[in-house]
C-alpha cells in the first residue's frame, strides 16, 4: 500500500512539474515574445518607428523577432528616404513658382499699362510693339519652365542604367 502510495504521488508530481514546466516555457518562450512583437506592430501601426525589438534567442521566436526588426529598420531608412524626396520636390516646387512670377508680373504690368495708356492715346507704335516684344519673351520663358517641369516629370519615370565609359567618349558626347 505505501509503494502503490508513493507510485501515485510520483505521477502526480511528475504530471504537475510536466504542467509547471509547460506553464513557464509557455511564458518564457512564446508569451513575451509575442507580447514584445504585438507591442511593436501597434508602434508601427502608429507611425513610430523610434524603438528597438530586441529577443535574445536563437530559438524560431528569437529569429522572428530579428527578422521583425530588420522589417523595422528598413521601413525606418524607407521613411526617411520618402521624407527627404518629399522635402526636395517641396523645395523645387518653391523654386519653380519662384520662377513663374517673374514673367507673370512682367505681362501683368505691361497689361496694365497698355490698358491705361491706349485708351488715352499716350503709346506710339514703336512703344506699342517693343512692349509686345517684352510680353512675348515672358511667354516664352513662361512656356520654357512649363517645359523644364515637364521634362523633369519624365525623368522620374526614366530607369538609370549606369555603365563605364571613357573620359574621351564622355568629353566627346559633352
Amino acid at each position: 500500500f505505501f509503494f502503490f502510495f508513493m507510485e501515485e504521488n510520483a505521477i502526480i508530481l511528475a504530471t504537475a512539474g510536466g504542467l509547471l514546466r509547460g506553464v513557464f516555457s509557455y511564458i518564457f518562450f512564446f508569451f513575451f515574445p509575442i507580447r514584445m512583437l504585438s507591442e511593436a506592430t501597434q508602434q508601427i501601426l502608429d507611425q513610430n518607428l523610434d524603438f528597438n525589438l530586441r529577443y535574445d534567442s536563437e530559438d524560431e521566436m528569437g529569429v522572428l523577432c530579428s527578422s521583425f526588426e530588420q522589417m523595422r529598420l528598413k521601413l525606418s531608412e524607407n521613411y526617411s528616404e520618402m521624407w527627404n524626396m518629399l522635402e526636395e520636390r517641396r523645395l523645387l516646387q518653391a523654386s519653380i513658382a519662384h520662377d513663374l512670377r517673374n514673367p507673370i508680373a512682367v505681362i501683368e504690368g505691361y497689361t496694365e499699362y497698355l490698358q491705361l495708356n491706349l485708351k488715352k492715346g499716350r503709346l506710339s507704335e514703336q512703344r506699342i510693339l517693343k512692349i509686345a516684344e517684352n510680353i512675348n519673351m515672358s511667354a516664352k520663358r513662361l512656356d520654357n519652365y512649363t517645359e523644364s517641369v515637364r521634362t523633369l516629370n519624365q525623368m522620374e519615370d526614366i530607369e538609370l542604367k549606369r555603365q563605364k565609359i571613357s573620359a574621351s567618349d564622355l568629353l566627346s558626347d559633352i
